[in-house]
C-alpha cells in the first residue's frame, strides 16, 4: 500500500503488475494538492511562534532552504522556503525573471539559507559562493528527480503558497510529456515549460534524505 502511495499508478503497473504502459499528459498533475492559501501559512507561522524554556521560537528550528535555476533568455528561477520540523517543505517565496544579471539576484538572496542548484551553473554557484551564499549542486537525472518530486506531493510533504509562486503554477499546468510525430506518447518530458519546476526539483532532492542523495555534488 506505501508503494502504490508514493509511486504513480502507471510506474506501479509497470513494476508490480507487468502492465507496460508511457507516462503521458502532464509531468505533476498532483502538485495542485500541494497548494495552499496565504492565510494557511501565516496560521502556521504563528502556531510554531511559541517558546520552548530555552526562550527559542519552534519556527527558529526549522531549515531555510531555497532551489534555483540559472538561465539568461530562459528564465532564472529561485524558489525559496523552510523545511518544518515535520519534515514538510513551504515554499513561500519566487523569483522569476530573464535577461538579469546574477548581480541582481543577490538582493533577493539570503545568506543564512541553503541552496540546491542547477550543476550547469557551476560558475555562477562559484560567484554566489564567493560573496557568502551557501550554494550546492545536486542530482539532475530527470526520472530520479521525477520520481522524488512526485513521492514527496503524494506524501503531502510540500506546501505552496499559492499567491505567492504564479509561475511554478502556471508551469505545472503546461509541463507534459512529449508524443511522437504519430501522436503517441514517447515518456519523455518536453524541455520547456519547467524552469521553476527544475528549481523545485533540485531543492527536493536537496532535502530529501537529510541531504544525503546518491550522485550529490558539493560545490561548496
Amino acid at each position: 500500500e506505501r508503494l502504490k502511495r508514493v509511486m504513480t499508478p502507471i510506474e506501479f503497473a509497470n513494476e508490480y503488475e507487468a502492465g507496460f504502459e508511457i507516462a503521458s499528459g502532464t509531468v505533476y498533475p498532483e502538485l495542485e494538492s500541494c497548494l495552499i492559501s496565504e492565510s494557511e501559512w501565516l496560521k502556521h507561522w504563528e502556531d510554531n511562534s511559541s517558546k520552548d524554556k530555552g526562550g527559542v521560537h519552534k519556527r527558529d528550528s526549522w531549515q531555510r532552504v531555497g532551489g534555483m535555476d540559472f538561465g539568461w533568455n530562459d528564465p532564472y528561477c529561485c524558489l525559496s522556503g523552510y523545511l518544518d520540523t515535520d519534515n514538510i517543505l513551504w515554499i513561500v517565496n519566487e523569483r522569476y525573471i530573464r535577461n538579469a544579471l546574477l548581480k541582481s539576484h543577490v538582493e533577493y538572496l539570503d545568506n543564512t539559507y541553503r541552496y540546491y542548484c542547477d550543476t550547469a551553473g557551476r560558475q555562477q554557484m562559484q560567484e554566489l559562493i564567493s560573496l557568502g551564499f551557501n550554494c550546492m549542486g545536486v542530482y539532475k537525472g530527470i526520472y530520479l528527480v521525477i520520481n522524488i518530486l512526485t513521492q514527496l506531493i503524494r506524501e503531502g510533504k510540500i506546501k505552496i503558497i499559492r499567491e505567492r509562486v504564479p509561475n511554478t503554477i502556471r508551469e505545472s499546468l503546461s509541463y507534459c510529456y512529449a508524443v511522437d510525430s504519430d501522436g503517441d506518447p514517447t515518456g519523455r518530458p518536453v524541455d520547456s515549460n519547467n524552469h521553476a519546476l527544475d528549481a523545485l526539483r533540485y531543492l527536493c532532492v536537496g532535502i530529501k534524505d537529510g541531504n544525503r542523495i546518491p550522485g550529490l555534488v558539493l560545490i561548496g
